[in-house]
């Protein structure tokens, strides 16, 4: 069973059209978790007025928060799915019609699929929300117009990491994961998911990464093969930069542990 788990807040907008790309790869997922990380009520009334039109099955998963902390978010999501196997997306993500299709045909035991985002300008976001009906004609003619040399690179990058990781020259933290990934339920809890020490967003999914390496798995970078567009949106006060904070320092710790403590479970007090 495949899920995909979507990490949203308040941006109902591109979870919409989120939603509406993933319905060219409905064959290839049995469900979405959409995870709520206290989005107003407003908010929270619209989603779940809309769910039902989807021709897939949509559980919404609401946790109450003060601000957004995207660790917490997608342990949230991890936690409320039912899949073997997930897939992992933010709400300003837009699927290509084969994004899905690609994840799971570089599924394999031992190891986790990495993938990154070409961004979309304001102007051809807000002419994104303005079509009435998405097609997968469309969607490709967006991806094209948008530049992949970067990608590329970012690819090339990650296979040369991964090539000197087998021969014990690199370590688990030369590897930095993508905005989406792949990967199996139990390799998830073997490590306890996501660290919710990182506070709002950054650095949590290079940590994640980082941990599951040191855990043995192999990372599979898939910049190229499993597209993504991201949506445009306004940068938040909390976007300054998360390598100038706490997270920062929290990620270059001298030692890997792991499994970490706050995650998917707790300790016990």
């Amino acid at each position: 069973m495949v899920s995909v788990i979507i990490c949203f807040y308040e941006r109902t907008q591109h979870l919409f059209r989120c939603l509406d790309s993933l319905e060219f790869n409905r064959d290839y997922f049995d469900e979405v978790v959409i995870s709520d990380d206290g989005s107003s009520e407003a908010a929270r009334q619209l989603v779940q007025s809309k769910i039902a039109e989807y021709p897939y099955p949509i559980i919404y998963s609401f946790r109450k928060s003060e601000r957004f902390e995207l660790a917490a978010a997608r342990n949230n999501g991890i936690r409320s799915s039912k899949g073997d196997y997930l897939i992992i997306f933010d709400c300003d993500f837009l699927c290509m019609p084969d994004t899905i299709k690609q994840h799971i045909k570089l599924r394999k035991k031992g190891r986790f699929v990495s993938g990154r985002c070409k961004y979309l300008s304001e102007e051809l976001t807000r002419l994104l929300f303005n079509k009435k009906k998405l097609t997968g004609e469309y969607l490709e003619e967006l991806y094209r117009f948008e530049d992949d040399s970067e990608l590329k690179k970012i690819n090339f990058r990650c296979q040369k990491r991964n090539f000197f990781t087998r021969i014990g020259i690199y370590g688990a933290k030369k590897h930095v994961i993508g905005s989406h990934i792949s990967i199996s339920r139990d390799d998830l809890y073997r490590v306890n998911g996501y660290d919710q020490s990182f506070t709002g967003w950054g650095g949590e999914d290079n940590d994640l990464g980082h941990r599951l390496v040191q855990s043995g798995l192999l990372c599979i970078p898939a910049m190229t093969k499993t597209r993504v567009l991201h949506m445009w949106h306004p940068k938040e006060l909390g976007d300054k930069h998360w390598k100038e904070g706490s997270n920062a320092h929290r990620l270059v710790r001298k030692s890997i542990i792991q499994y970490c403590e706050n995650g998917l479970t707790k300790k016990s007090s």
